[in-house]
């Protein structure tokens, strides 16, 4: 039985950091837009910690980041310019959160990254072209992963239960 939990521990993070490597590609195809070149430093420094499972940084970021958002919320400061830059900041804010979840990922914890990059389209051109871009390739190019990601896990946890059942 023991066994059994260790294993769908494996599966549920195997899954995450699956999720996590495709909320990567939605926030790397997102910097097409061009944000200033410091925010763009910032962004690939968290995505190469990411990439190399270091979420050392991850808990300070999310606390600094929640922090902002409370104080906003109470009028206690001002509020964060929307802007393309801090759009995709917080899109790799909500990226460490699905890192560092002990939590089943949910398909929403992704949507949150997917929809800030989308967002960061309205700031290009006169129109919402940018962001009809962005969905579209999302759609096209991650959501079939992350379909896949669920897949995977569910065949996966389908063959441990039938693995318990014959034990």
């Amino acid at each position: 039985m023991e066994q059994i939990k260790k294993i769908k521990q494996v599966l549920k993070h195997q899954h995450r950091d699956e999720l996590v490597q495709i909320g990567i590609r939605a926030i790397e195809h997102a910097l097409r837009l061009k944000p200033d070149q410091a925010t763009t430093q910032v962004i690939q420094q968290r995505l190469s910690d990411l990439r190399n499972n270091d979420t050392s940084a991850a808990a300070e970021i999310i606390r600094e980041h929640d922090e902002t958002r409370n104080r906003v919320a109470h009028r206690l400061a001002s509020p964060v310019p929307y802007t393309k830059e801090n759009v995709l900041l917080s899109a790799t804010v909500e990226l460490f959160r699905l890192a560092t979840t002990e939590k089943y990922a949910s398909g929403y914890m992704l949507d949150a990254i997917f929809v800030k990059c989308w967002d960061a389209g309205i700031f290009v051109g006169r129109d919402d072209t940018e962001l009809h871009d962005e969905m579209n390739w999302q759609e096209k190019e991650l959501r079939p992963l992350v379909q896949q990601a669920f897949e995977s896990l569910w065949t996966a946890e389908d063959q441990l239960r039938e693995q318990k059942r014959a034990a």
